[in-house]
């Protein structure tokens, strides 16, 4: 290995060293403090163009919004699970979601928040009647005790700062974001990417590739 390559993973090696002990935390998010976090602006949303901003939808084999609300009532973990970060020393009350917004964009819409769509259940596999769990159609008592006897999983990421770097070489919430941003890109650019489109007679076929 020559002296150059040696010195780059030194430094590779080193910006590891400096990031080593982020500070994950698991937190149990309450239903009633996601709505009110909701109505008072407290969530931040990934603000970029390419991303879905809205609740899962149920498809006819793929029910990823009933999927969401089933894991919930269930207390499963999320199929994808909410990322979000904080800065304590900046951010007050604060929540940035970096990944699994549209999970807490389906809660909020099964919860009766206004985020501008509107979703019905449907049965899933591991909860046969789901659709009848419409959260309007529940009692006031049996709402009060999926509020009592569930939470929302969030696993925070705690960054010193928000900016992107510091000369330190010491990420923050601003990097966290594009990280993740870039996998939700990556995904979608690897299903086109193994995509082969044939048109036959008046249909159209997509077909697909493993990577």
């Amino acid at each position: 290995m020559s002296q150059n390559n040696v010195n780059e993973r030194d430094y590779a090696y080193q910006y590891m060293i400096k990031n080593l002990k982020p500070n994950l935390r698991q937190y149990p998010l309450d239903p009633r403090e996601a709505i009110e976090t909701y109505h008072t602006g407290g969530f931040i949303f990934p603000d970029h163009e390419d991303l879905i901003m809205e609740p899962y939808r149920d498809g006819y084999y793929r029910r990823k919004y009933s999927l969401t609300i089933a894991a919930f009532l269930l207390g499963l973990p999320l199929p994808d699970p909410i990322i979000a970060t904080r800065t304590p020393r900046v951010d007050s009350g604060v929540i940035r979601i970096v990944s699994g917004h549209q999970s807490l964009l389906s809660l909020l819409t099964y919860f009766g928040c206004d985020t501008g769509h509107n979703r019905s259940l449907h049965s899933v596999p591991i909860y046969p009647r789901l659709e009848n769990m419409e959260f309007s159609n529940l009692t006031s008592t049996q709402v009060d005790e999926i509020m009592g006897m569930r939470s929302i999983p969030v696993t925070f990421v705690e960054t010193e700062h928000n900016d992107r770097f510091q000369e330190d070489g010491i990420y923050g919430a601003a990097a966290v974001s594009e990280y993740y941003w870039m996998w939700s890109v990556r995904t979608v650019q690897g299903i086109l990417d193994n995509a082969s489109i044939n048109v036959g007679g008046n249909a159209l076929f997509v077909t697909y590739t493993k990577e």
